[in-house]
């Protein structure tokens, strides 16, 4: 069982800007996650995947998107199948001011079933086309240039249902915002500390925060903290207890309501539902 489809750097530390790989028939992962965005083209077959906690069958000519820190997994059985698994980073987003932290509603609406007619496929196909690890400069440059027309259909398609109100939403302010939670979410943190740390003002980090979707920071936080506690319970073994602390969490009756509240479930009714699934 291979753990991923594409380099290992990009799994965790993330050293390129993107990845590509072509994949042939049968073949299975396990329940992983990326620093990065992912995109899995079906150009031929069908593919199984779970993601956003549930099992979905992409058939030829469907995509499924892939946003940052998803857990998800891969269980292809059809020996006829082909697929593109396609990875980048925001440093193939340039300096503009779109990132890759999208509002959670957004994981509701990530596969697309029908590309055709569309110039989804030969984007994709021309970025897994020029992806080579010794890729000369300029064929990274056309690569770059096709995963930002990529992800602006991508950004247009929320925008339609009324996901992405504007850009803003998914600003480098955002992106910092997030960075920061997730570099020190283990610690207190106050909307004031944050800011101050950011060089930016407690009224313009709250804007920020409800254009991405929560009602507060505090929910913001707390979001962060739970989908850090589904990877590990996921993918270690370590008890309620010992996630929680790592999570943030000091109290473990507080780690579970909270976990409740943003899951509906216990942690420990959450990890025998994945483990099942998996």
């Amino acid at each position: 069982m291979k753990n991923y489809f594409l380099p290992k750097a990009f799994d965790i530390d993330i050293d390129e800007s993107y990845c590509s790989s072509y994949q042939y028939g049968a073949n299975t992962t396990a329940l992983h996650w990326h620093s990065g965005a992912e995109i899995i083209f079906v150009i031929k077959g069908e593919v199984n995947l779970m993601f956003n906690d549930c099992w979905h069958t992409l058939k030829e000519g469907s995509m499924l998107f892939i946003p940052p820190r998803q857990l998800h997994r891969c269980s292809c059985t059809d020996n006829g199948a082909e697929k593109i698994v396609l990875g980048f980073t925001e440093k193939c987003l340039g300096k503009g001011g779109i990132g890759l932290h999208l509002p959670k509603e957004i994981n509701q609406h990530c596969i697309f079933s029908n590309l055709e007619g569309t110039v989804l496929p030969s984007l994709i196909k021309g970025c897994n086309d020029c992806y080579d690890n010794n890729s000369q400069y300029s064929k990274n440059l056309v690569a770059h240039a096709l995963i930002l027309q990529i992800y602006a259909f991508l950004i247009e398609h929320w925008s339609s249902l009324g996901l992405i109100t504007n850009d803003k939403n998914i600003s480098r302010v955002s992106s910092r915002i997030y960075e920061y939670i997730e570099k020190h979410f283990t610690n207190e943190l106050s909307p004031y500390e944050v800011a101050r740390e950011l060089n930016i003002s407690y009224s313009y980090l709250a804007k920020e925060i409800k254009k991405l979707g929560y009602s507060s920071f505090t929910k913001c936080v707390n979001q962060t903290r739970i989908e850090n506690a589904k990877r590990l319970l996921a993918l270690t073994d370590k008890s309620i207890t010992e996630i929680g602390f790592e999570c943030g969490f000091c109290v473990t009756s507080y780690f579970i309501k909270i976990f409740h509240s943003f899951t509906e479930m216990t942690p420990k009714a959450y990890r025998n539902l994945i483990r099942k699934a998996n």
